[in-house]
């Protein structure tokens, strides 16, 4: 589902890959040829478990996400907003652990699922300098779910 024109999406991109790397790791600007990882040149494989509709209205929301990179992940974040919201929040997804060693989750906090639809996508990025980074949904879009 896209949404139309929702330019909070673009700018948090750009501000990241410019000044401290698109998922909050250190990119070098000007730096030696030596800073740069050559063999690695795609972003992580991101499987997000989409939401169901009816969420309950002023609940939280478990997201969880598969990530996986030949050059392991560095940091992997969800992005949301609401109908209401101004611009996107972001969460950093935490490794699950157990038996999905490439499962990482957040929550959207109640207060938040406080509006009819909420919007989000998950980016994530490896271990490479310069940084390989992906979202899923691709392409600037995003998942959603519906809240009753």
């Amino acid at each position: 589902m896209s949404v139309p024109a929702f330019p909070s999406r673009v700018l948090p991109a750009l501000v990241g890959l410019f000044l401290v790397g698109a998922c909050g790791s250190t990119v070098a600007i000007g730096g030696s040829d030596d800073d740069v990882d050559a063999g690695d040149q795609d972003p992580p494989q991101i499987v997000v478990a989409q939401i169901a509709d009816g969420q309950p209205f002023g609940q939280p929301v478990a997201v969880t996400a598969e990530v996986s990179d030949e050059s392991g992940v560095s940091s992997v974040r969800l992005y949301y907003h609401s109908l209401a919201a101004a611009q996107d929040t972001n969460l950093v997804m935490e490794p699950l652990g157990g038996d999905a060693p490439d499962a990482y989750g957040a929550e959207i906090p109640g207060e938040d699922v406080a509006s009819s639809v909420v919007y989000y996508y998950v980016m994530a990025c490896d271990d490479v300098r310069p940084n390989n980074c992906g979202t899923s949904p691709e392409d600037g879009d995003y998942f959603s779910f519906n809240v009753e």
